[in-house]
């Protein structure tokens, strides 16, 4: 079901793309998988799940309300805190391109992720921040400053990092490690003031996560 849903899905996005790329400049919208991305999967289907997915009593804020209160530096996705236990939440809708896919080619493969979740530079050498360095930088935000969780305990507090994927491929076995190698050299080279307070990072996906809503809700599920 999964399988057939995500291909039902994809083929109605690239069908959409085609109908966007004809249209006049009055009725295109520019940087169409980028908008998709932003209004429909964050702003809409990823806050819609991940609000569902955590019980009413505790601490949860949507990017849209960290901007709504003057947050406009890559605020976090999504947020929820639990007591002392603090999820920050990078919903991707990047796609694993195909190429890399078939490849059999490991460092392309490697390089394929490095891009969608970890960072990209340009030829100028300035570094574009993915999932991975996002969800590092707002966790010391969280320990530092006040616009995330003025209530935090910033010296009890875990952290628990978690990037929502669209596309399964990512969720593939090997990916987690690989992200989490590159999360912990980042942590020990140039955040070692987190590293007592960081859990692991966690790559799910986005149809998963929507399927088991109601047991992370009713906690029958944990993501700690």
């Amino acid at each position: 079901k999964l399988f057939l849903a995500e291909k039902l899905f994809n083929s109605l996005y690239f069908e959409f793309k085609e109908i966007n790329d004809s249209l006049s400049d009055d009725l295109h919208i520019d940087n169409f998988k980028s908008y998709i991305g932003t209004h429909f999967t964050e702003e809409y289907l990823c806050n819609f799940i991940l609000f569902n997915s955590f019980p009413n009593r505790c601490v949860k804020k949507t990017g849209s309300m960290y901007r709504a209160e003057g947050f406009n530096d890559s605020e976090p996705d999504f947020y929820a805190r639990i007591n002392n236990k603090a999820f920050l939440f990078e919903c991707k809708d990047a796609l694993f391109k195909s190429s890399a896919k078939v490849s059999y080619n490991l460092d392309m493969i490697i390089n394929e992720i490095s891009e969608k979740l970890y960072y990209t530079k340009n030829e100028k050498g300035k570094i574009k921040k993915k999932a991975i360095l996002q969800l590092i930088r707002n966790s010391e935000r969280l320990l530092t400053e006040s616009n995330i969780d003025k209530n935090v305990n910033t010296q009890k507090v875990k952290i628990f990092p978690i990037v929502v994927v669209q596309d399964r491929t990512f969720c593939t076995p090997g990916v987690n490690w690989i992200i989490n190698k590159w999360f912990n050299e980042e942590l020990k080279s140039n955040y070692p003031n987190l590293l007592s307070h960081m859990s692991s990072i966690y790559i799910i996906d986005i149809d998963t996560l929507l399927l088991i809503r109601h047991r992370l809700r009713s906690r029958k599920i944990i993501l700690e």
